[in-house]
Formats: C-alpha cells, sequence, structure tokens
C-alpha cells in the first residue's frame, strides 16, 4: 500500500485534545508553527514517513469510523527509517508537521516525492562507535531528490536521471577525451567513521572501435575505485572511508561521483553509459538493493551537459 503525500493534502494547523472518540476536526486548531492533514488519510498496518530532513511530525490513529483512537507518536526525521507500527484497529491516520507554520513550505517538506508506505522493509536500527543511530541498509541516496550534473566534458555528452531503476543514463554526442563526471551533489550524508558502501550495476553501448571505458566511483573524493564498464550488465562495489573536506553541522554536505572516461583514447560518440540500482549505505556490509523511499512515487528531472 502507497499514497503520495501532495501540498494541497495539508493546511496551516495543529491538534490540542487528544481525546478517544473525537473527530479530526475536532481535534485540530489554528497554529502558527504547525501544519496538518486537512482530511484524516486512509491506511492501516505499519507506516514508513519519507520526508526532507529537519521536520517533527506527529501521526494520529482513527478506526474506520474516523473516530480518535487516542494513539499518537511523535518523530524527529534523522537518517533512519521513520516507521510506526500502528493500532490494529487504526484504518485512518492524521498527519502533524512542526517547525513551520507556513502551508507554503509543504513543498519543501514532502521535497517533491513524499508518501506513507506499508510495504517498505523494516530495517535493523543500529548506534556506532560514534553514538550515530542509523537503519543497516537504508539507501541514503535519493535519485529523484538529489541534484544530477555533469561536471567534465561540457556540451560533449547528456546526463538523465532513471529514477524507477534508480539510476542514470549518459549519451556522449561526439568524440571525448578526458573525464566525463557524472555527480549527484548536495547530498546530506549521516557522518561517522563508518565506511560508507555502494553498490551498482552497468553496462555500455559501444559503437565500433571504441576504446575500453573505466569509471571511478567516489563519495566526496574518497577512496576513489575504477572499473571497467563493458557491454555486459555487471555488479560493482566501492567502499569509502569518510573525508572531512565536507563535514559540518555532523553532516556530509558532499556528492557521489562516477567518472567516466575512455582508456588510451577518446571516448566515441553514441557512447552510452547505463548506471542501475544504486544502492548508497553506511557500513561495509553488503545489503539486497531496495531504493531510497522517495523515488517509489516516480519524478525526476533530465539535464544535460550542452
Amino acid at each position: 500500500m502507497e499514497i503520495k503525500l501532495t501540498p494541497e493534502m495539508f493546511e496551516a494547523a495543529t491538534w490540542g485534545p487528544n481525546n478517544v472518540g473525537q473527530t479530526w476536526d475536532e481535534m485540530k486548531q489554528n497554529s502558527g508553527s504547525r501544519i496538518c492533514s486537512i482530511a484524516p488519510i486512509p491506511f492501516e498496518g505499519q507506516v514508513y514517513i519519507s520526508i526532507q530532513p529537519g521536520y517533527r511530525f506527529c501521526i494520529a490513529q482513527f478506526d474506520e469510523n474516523q473516530k480518535n483512537l487516542g494513539s499518537h507518536t511523535y518523530y524527529d526525521w534523522r537518517t533512519t527509517p521513520q516507521m510506526c507500527v500502528l493500532d490494529s484497529r487504526t484504518r485512518y491516520i492524521g498527519l502533524c508537521f512542526g517547525d513551520t507554520g507556513d502551508v507554503n513550505k509543504i513543498s519543501q517538506i514532502l521535497g517533491g516525492g513524499a508518501l506513507i508506505m506499508s510495504d517498505y522493509p523494516t530495517l535493523q536500527i543500529v548506534t556506532n562507535s560514534d553514538g550515530l543511530e542509523y537503519a543497516k541498509g537504508y539507501n541514503l541516496l535519493s535519485v529523484s531528490k538529489s541534484t544530477l550534473v555533469e561536471i567534465g566534458r561540457s556540451g560533449a555528452c547528456a546526463v538523465s536521471k532513471v529514477v524507477s531503476e534508480s539510476g542514470f543514463d549518459l549519451v556522449f554526442t561526439k568524440d571525448t577525451t578526458g573525464i566525463a563526471a557524472v555527480r549527484f551533489q548536495r547530498l546530506e550524508l549521516p557522518y561517522a567513521l563508518t565506511p560508507y558502501r555502494i553498490t551498482y550495476e552497468a553496462w555500455a553501448e559501444l559503437p565500433s572501435g571504441s576504446p575500453k571505458i573505466r569509471c571511478n566511483n567516489d563519495v566526496c573524493d574518497a577512496n576513489q575505485n575504477g572499473v571497467e564498464i563493458t557491454a555486459t550488465r555487471t555488479k560493482f562495489i566501492s567502499t569509502h572511508m569518510p573525508a572531512k573536506t565536507y563535514i559540518f553541522d555532523n553532516t556530509y554536505h558532499g556528492f557521489t561521483d562516477f567518472e567516466i572516461s575512455g582508456v588510451g583514447a577518446a571516448i566515441k560518440a553514441n557512447t552510452t553509459i547505463h548506471v542501475r540500482n544504486i544502492i548508497l549505505t553506511l557500513s561495509q556490509d553488503e545489503f539486497a538493493f531496495r531504493p531510497n523511499p522517495a523515488d517509489l512515487t516516480g519524478g525526476g528531472t533530465y539535464g544535460s551537459c550542452s
């Protein structure tokens, strides 16, 4: 079950009383610091909520007659999936976001790809030696929310997101020397001494006479690891220790790069590089691929370096 959250579903409000049997309208009050869903949202089971970092939210729970069950929980969005197991009687929920009363900011909170759903797997929450709490196997890279650019070969290639497959395509429009660097930038990654691990699948469409294609992958310039991309779809793995250059407020304000180049010769026009199923996680452990929850709503943008 999956429901996409959109701005028109919310209004500037909070809730005051939390009495059993009340309706959502009876619970809500005017507020200059919070935003609530206008109506109860039909849902049951366990709920995962994907929103932008930095906003507190609360879930109110209602029965099949939309009467308050008196059960609610507050969550602070950090780097862990926000999973709430609902009362077995719950058939509707009310959502309230804190830290802002400007209903125009709901698009910022939702980030263009927010949703509630019950089918995202429950992940083990762990605390590392630095005291950072995170979910093991959670994909930190949202293709739909991150900014995708090519920063090396302006005018020679075009890069496009493939949100539905958690990846991108890079197409060379003319013969190209040097490095074409596909960058997911402005990432807000948790910082710890725990390594990052990137796993992805890649393959190439190569014109006749093409040189070998090399990909160097990194997180914030840390521990580059070069691989050859061929016509066969292949899984690649690399790990990266945190680099302090892009760290402030205990967060990586950085990027991850896929640096594409020809080995000993120019990349030929009409070469296409496909990268799919990117998963960026904390720890060196290998996890089954799962998309970032925000990417399950689709979307994404197309950009070019022309």
